[in-house]
């Protein structure tokens, strides 16, 4: 096992993305697990003073001290490159939580972002600007508390130069952050400051109301195209929250509500969080009560790099909600509870019936989801994208893999993306699947820049549809298949940045990529 500063043993990789890898690993000195993350240096820069800003800025976020921030114990440089040591966290991230669970009550949702704005203004008031809020990089801990993770690509609010241009530089590493969660202006390569932040912050409380990103699409030039010229569809579960929302991700930083007016609105409506069932735990911890030591365990998320081509995504619902492009129903939990599975009462003794289904299971073929990497075999990979390989893509799960081809840069990539959730019902899957294709055929055409046929039906799986897209400002085509089989839906979406006309190439990769999936899948059930 590797050993870094002759101290912290590498254990394991608990995820990796465009910033970096975090690892599991023990600190020899005080014999207790630590999370290290190595931070990947920005390409095309001079490697000596990236490295000295990426610890200076490491550095300035290693002295934010605050309950809602997470703690970094060292910031050292060996060979060149540097490293961070933080806390390791018993927890999982908002991100996870809203897989799990669909979307949050609106009164969990304003107490996450209550926390995360503490933790934001502290770093603001110190001049450091996060610079890649999303749902991955909040935890939510076993004890209910909130924590702003990874300040792997922060930067001074001084030191923040313009993104250049949107439409490559967010896949060629001129933008910092995840697509869907950079704010307008920074793609525009416009000077960001404290206001795209809380843009940020917005889209990630979209994310936790809604159960979907608020500019989810197809492929991540998709995404960056939706963010510069679409606002996002109007909130349906967020209540309350749905105008705040809305004005956090205006386009012009100029016209977002002040951080107070955010505060003053969220306090309105924060309701105390759940804590994770334990024996001794106590029921919920009040809003403003956080303890000041934390239980290692986990590191909040860290987003894997998204590459532009052929994305399948596999989006099996949440109990209760859908976690997909169609959105999903509110939650109607306790506010004291986030979507808890309900108990069943005992069968009367007079039932001659079938009996009880089982509340984990359901009545779907998939009582738990597929692993992401496991839909395609190598063989089936080979078929459909020859010469590519797979990775993991998901941070702290496995929800998450991708095939690519193509490693000379982001025009030329191809690749083939898989994403799980899961639902217990095939009812439930069968609303999503038709709420999904709905609500992509209410779009054909809406956007100025994009070109998108209307829904047509294919064959695969128990019901399938497909659409086709062409993106005039990315100068990509994507050809989308929606699939179910039992509780489960698929997402197959077939792109490549550097056509502009979708192809009948492109067609028949995504059906015979949908089938192989529904292949696979049918002989698990």
């Amino acid at each position: 096992m590797r050993v870094i500063a002759g101290r912290y043993q590498l254990l394991a990789p608990l995820g990796a993305g465009g910033a970096g890898t975090v690892w599991r690993a023990r600190d020899e000195l005080l014999h207790r697990e630590v999370a290290v993350k190595e931070v990947r240096l920005p390409p095309g820069q001079d490697q000596q003073r990236a490295l000295v800003d990426t610890l200076r800025e490491a550095r300035a976020a290693a002295a934010l001290n605050h309950p809602s921030i997470i703690t970094v114990h060292d910031v050292i440089s060996e060979g060149g490159q540097p490293w961070i040591i933080m806390d390791l966290l018993a927890g999982r991230s908002l991100g996870d939580l809203v897989k799990e669970r669909g979307p949050l009550p609106p009164g969990h949702v304003a107490t996450i972002g209550l926390r995360v704005l503490d933790a934001l203004e502290a770093a603001h008031h110190r001049g450091i600007l996060h610079r890649d809020v999303k749902p991955g990089n909040v935890m939510i801990t076993d004890l209910g508390e909130v924590v702003l993770t990874d300040f792997g690509i922060a930067a001074h609010t001084d030191d923040v130069p313009g993104a250049g241009t949107a439409a490559a530089a967010a896949h060629a590493g001129g933008v910092a952050g995840s697509p869907g969660y950079i704010a307008p202006e920074h793609l525009r390569g416009e000077p960001s400051g404290p206001m795209a932040d809380l843009w940020s912050l917005g889209a990630t409380l979209y994310l936790a109301a809604e159960g979907r990103a608020p500019f989810e699409r197809d492929s991540a030039m998709a995404i960056v195209a939706a963010v510069l010229t679409m606002p996002p569809p109007p909130p349906v579960n967020a209540g309350p929250l749905g105008g705040l929302l809305m004005a956090m991700l205006d386009r012009n930083p100029a016209t977002r509500p002040h951080p107070r007016t955010i505060r003053a609105h969220l306090e309105s409506l924060a309701v105390p969080l759940p804590v994770r069932p334990r024996e001794t735990a106590p029921a919920t911890v009040p809003v403003r009560a956080r303890p000041r030591r934390r239980t290692p365990y986990m590191l909040g998320g860290l987003a894997a790099g998204t590459a532009v081509a052929v994305t399948a995504v596999i989006l099996l619902n949440g109990s209760g909600g859908t976690g997909g492009s169609g959105g999903s129903p509110a939650v109607t939990t306790p506010a004291t509870q986030i979507a808890q599975p309900a108990s069943t009462a005992a069968p009367s003794p007079t039932t001659t019936t079938a009996p009880p289904t089982n509340p984990a299971r359901g009545d779907g073929a998939f009582g738990r989801p597929p692993k992401a990497c496991s839909l395609l075999t190598a063989e089936q990979a080979q078929r459909v994208l020859p010469g590519s390989h797979s990775r993991q893509r998901g941070v702290y799960d496995d929800s998450e893999c991708s095939w690519s081809v193509g490693l000379s840069g982001f025009l030329d990539t191809t690749s083939i993306n898989l994403k799980v959730k899961h639902s217990s019902e095939v009812k439930a899957a069968e609303r999503a699947f038709t709420q999904a294709v709905q609500a992509r055929d209410t779009e054909a055409g809406s956007e100025q820049t994009v070109t998108t046929s209307r829904i047509r039906t294919v064959s695969a799986g128990d019901e399938a549809a497909a659409q086709d897209k062409e993106a005039g400002i990315t100068h990509s085509s994507t050809t989308t298949i929606w699939m179910r089989i039992s509780n489960v839906i698929i997402q197959v979406a077939v792109s490549h940045p550097k056509r502009t006309k979708v192809t009948p190439q492109l067609r028949d990769t995504a059906l015979k990529t949908a089938r192989a999936v529904a292949d696979t899948l049918q002989k698990a059930q």
